[in-house]
């Protein structure tokens, strides 16, 4: 048996949801943007594009605009 198939079959054997878990692991350090930002940026990003909606320069389409665009 080939280490690949060693390592599905120990995974396999987890519980479910810790396979969940280790899926989310790989895939974080598959992402070539898993790292490009931290928590702090996002809450700054998320606080800035909060304040353009609210003094309403955030542009952006209305519903009805969204709602009749071709998938």
């Amino acid at each position: 048996m080939s280490t690949r198939q060693e390592i599905l079959a120990a995974v396999m054997a987890l519980q479910e949801d810790e396979r969940l878990i280790l899926m989310e692991q790989l895939l974080e350090r598959l992402s070539p943007t898993a790292d490009s930002f931290g928590d702090e940026e996002i809450a700054e990003e998320l606080v800035r594009r909060d304040a353009e909606f609210e003094n309403e320069t955030a542009g952006g389409l209305s519903w009805e605009e969204l709602r009749d665009e071709p998938i």
